[in-house]
């Protein structure tokens, strides 16, 4: 191969790399571009949520009077856990309910049509016995949809706290107060948990607003549900009252909310071979038993006949 050759090909492979690097920026488009149109249709998505929401919430409105409670809805058990789960909407008991409502006569007609015709003559009482448990199937739903969503917020609350925890301390050796270090906390943390962030904030405009710094962090505790920030709140204000050192005691609460991150961690590890039984015994094994066997068997079939 001469040197004319090679210049071609080295020509050609040039050519081409531009040519695909051109097809590639035509496709992708301005990187800003990009960014500022995928932040416009969230923005849209956002409002075109908050519109289905709306117009749901109308079209279920007259169904959760069936079944919304009207006195002392404030004080209940189920109000605190809508704000442990973030549902703070006045519109969010009227979905619920609704959904509630709805849930469970929906689940009893499907339950009714699906039943085989000949079962429905013949035995009434089994199918009010069904349409019964489908209907609370339907009833129960949003209970446990609310469950795991409390559940979920918690979680992430406590795994986020202790680091949380270090960045205040960090924040008042730095010279800032406690309110100054929880306003930076609360824009930091945004990164690794909006949850939190957003909490935060709250407890901050409820101080700036006239609470007291103990009612702000008894609210954030009750808000939240967990038992992290409850003791946080307990040891911040113990603090103030006694007089000693925030970031000390932070500190120590830091390092015994890491050691619990990781014996919770520990004990979720040591969980799993008790889990794995259940898959290993009725999919793995019978599985295993097949193959192993039937050649065998088949052996002795065909030695026998």
């Amino acid at each position: 191969m001469n040197i004319q050759e090679i210049l071609f090909l080295v020509l050609m492979f040039l050519a081409v790399f531009i040519f695909l690097l051109l097809v590639l920026f035509k496709l992708n488009g301005d990187p800003v571009r990009n960014r500022v149109a995928k932040l416009a249709e969230f923005k849209n998505t956002e409002s075109d949520n908050s519109e289905f929401v709306s117009n749901l919430i109308k079209v279920i409105n007259p169904i959760s009077k069936l079944s919304l409670p009207s006195d002392g809805w404030e004080k209940s058990q189920l109000h605190i856990r809508f704000v442990s789960a973030g549902w703070r909407s006045p519109d969010a008991p009227k979905l619920y309910f609704g959904l509630k409502t709805v849930l469970t006569l929906v689940f009893a007609t499907l339950a009714y049509i699906f039943i085989d015709k000949s079962i429905q003559a013949e035995n009434p009482s089994g199918l009010v016995f069904i349409l019964t448990f489908a209907a609370g199937i339907g009833y129960y739903l949003p209970n446990i949809v609310l469950s795991k969503v409390v559940k979920n917020r918690e979680q992430e609350i406590s795994e986020t706290l202790p680091d949380a925890t270090d960045l205040l301390v960090v924040c008042m050796e730095a010279g800032l107060s406690f309110d100054q270090a929880i306003s930076k906390v609360a824009t930091e943390i945004k990164i690794k948990s909006k949850i939190l962030s957003e909490e935060l904030e709250l407890a901050l405009m409820e101080v700036r607003t006239g609470f007291t710094r103990e009612r702000a962090l008894k609210n954030l505790a009750l808000r939240t549900g967990s038992e992290g920030i409850d003791l946080f709140a307990s040891m911040i204000n113990q603090s103030e009252r006694f007089g000693t050192s925030i970031a000390d005691s932070l500190r120590v609460y830091a390092d015994t909310a890491r050691i619990k991150r990781r014996q919770k961690a520990e004990e979720l590890a040591s969980k799993i071979a008790t889990k794995l039984l259940f898959p290993l015994i009725f999919c793995m094994l019978p599985a295993i038993f097949v193959v192993l066997l039937v050649p065998s068997l088949m052996q002795v079939k065909e030695f026998f006949s």
